[in-house]
Parts: C-alpha cells; structure tokens; sequence
C-alpha cells in the first residue's frame, strides 16, 4: 500500500478494489512504515471487503468512521464493509509492520446471505482462537506450498464460523441505510467501469447505462470518492495499460487504443498523469525491477 503524509484535515478518500485469488476469498496486504518515514499513513479508503488489520511490529493507529482505536501485537482490529479508515503507527519515527486481511464481500455474502444487514465488533474480547487463525493464514498466503489455497479456505471459514457466532450483531435502525445504499450503487458504477472501459466510449453512457442522471453519478463520486467519473474511467483503463506493458510485447499504441483511448495526446496526459513516467520507460523500469527481485 502507498504512504502518504498524515493530515487530519485531508478529505482524499479512496475506493480500494480488491482483487483477490480466484482460488481463495482473501488478501494480504503487507503495511510497512519505516522508521523515517515520520508521520506517514495508509490514505483514507474504503472497500467492500471485510479487512482485519494485524499488527507485528509496534501498534498501530486506526481511524475509522471519526473513531480512534490502538492495537499492537497479539491483537487485531476488524473493519467492517465499507467503513471509511485509514491507520498508521501509533509512534512516529519508530518502524510498524502489520498486515492487512482482507476478505472478499462475494464470499462472505456467499456464506451468509444476510451479512449487510450486520456489523462485527471493530475490537473482539477472547482472541486467542481468532488471532492464532489469522496468524495461520499470514503464513501459509506468503509460503509456496502447492496446496495452500486449500488450506486457506478451511481456516478462513473456521475464522468466519468464530466471527460470526461470537462477534457479530444486527445493525440497529439508525444505521445510514441511505450511505449503505449510495456506497453499494459507487461499487456497481466502478466494477461496470473496470470490467467495460476497453468498451465504453464516454461518461454519458455511464450514466444511461445505469438509467441515471450524470448530475446524480457525479455527485455520488465527488460526494463519496473525491473525483470524477471521468478519472475514474481513466484510471480503470491505465491500470490494464500498466499490465499489458509489463506482461505482453505490444506496442504502446496497440496497447492504448484497445482499452478505449482514441488519441494519442489524451493517452500520454492521463499515463504521465499516474506515473509520472513515459509508458517506455515504465515498461523498461518495471521489467528491469521484477528481474531483479527474481
């Protein structure tokens, strides 16, 4: 995950899409904050995900819907689907290291249907069980076991067995159902946008797509995302540009105007835009970097 500076006053929130193993409903994200790295943070986002944030080097500091809260080793910290947070460690200029557990919502509405009309407790008494669980699963997701992912899902379902007989409760009727609702139809927008953007030709057919006013996404998105439907699209279509770069040997413009830019100038403006690099010299630069670490 990128650091940035920590700032109270910061209203950047992001949607994080997360794109775990086919295989197995979970990923792990590493959070590593180096000790000159003072004051730094994983920015303010939110998901559809179930994230579980395990620390192992230091606390950490996690924000949550106005809420503060402070774990450290041998402990976790649930956030629950489509909660606004973001965390760092609690000490400055000392090194945190954690993990992030992040549980795909498909799945989780596969195993129990009604799961959004409930909450898990963000703080969970009697962890043990849990936490040697969760600690199981950090290990065999980062080992090169042939057989990993079927030791992932038995444990990821005992994991969600516990949570959900011991720390799961109905969501009362002042929950913001109309937030939950405007969240889920942000998370319909960007998943159409991420599965069609090689397809679609401009904001507008977002919008008539989904029998909606633009003036309506548009405030969703800026209400509840910062941005634009613009960028988003744009985005959606660097992100596959940034993979064909790196794992196939088209060229930049076959690459570009298969996933929906018709010009080249608009191309290289949202490409530099993102990376601050030409797409040659990212493909260069990312490709020299992966044979390194091999």
């Amino acid at each position: 995950m990128q650091m940035i500076k920590y700032e109270d006053t910061s209203n950047e929130i992001i949607y994080e899409s997360i794109k775990t193993n086919v295989k197995a409903p979970v990923y792990v994200a590493t959070i590593n904050l180096h000790g000159d790295e003072e004051n730094c943070q994983v920015p303010m986002h939110w998901h559809r995900s179930l994230e579980i944030i395990v620390p192992k080097i230091n606390s950490t500091e996690t924000w949550i819907e106005g809420k503060l809260y402070y774990v450290g080793p041998n402990e976790f910290l649930i956030v629950n689907s489509k909660e606004v947070h973001r965390c760092r460690g609690k000490v400055y200029c000392q090194k945190y290291l954690g993990y992030a557990l992040q549980i795909n919502y498909e799945f989780l509405k596969s195993i129990f249907n009604d799961i959004d009309a409930y909450y898990f407790d963000t703080i969970c008494e009697n962890q043990d069980d849990i936490l040697k669980i969760l600690n199981q699963i950090i290990n065999i997701y980062f080992s090169n076991d042939y057989l990993k992912n079927i030791q992932m899902m038995g444990l990821i379902y005992e994991l969600m067995f516990l949570l959900l007989s011991n720390h799961c409760h109905l969501k009362s009727e002042g929950y913001s159902i109309q937030s939950e609702k405007q969240k889920d139809r942000i998370v319909e927008i960007l998943t159409y946008i991420d599965d069609e953007c090689d397809h679609i030709i401009d904001v507008k057919s977002i919008a008539e797509h989904f029998h909606l006013s633009y003036g309506y996404i548009a405030n969703l998105f800026k209400t509840y995302l910062h941005t634009t439907i613009h960028d988003s699209l744009s985005l959606a279509r660097i992100k596959k540009i940034e993979n064909d770069l790196i794992t196939t040997d088209k060229s930049i413009t076959e690459i570009y105007t298969s996933h929906g830019f018709t010009n080249s100038k608009s191309f290289y403006r949202e490409f530099n835009k993102y990376n601050h690099v030409t797409p040659k010299e990212y493909r260069r630069n990312t490709r020299s970097k992966n044979t390194h670490e091999k």
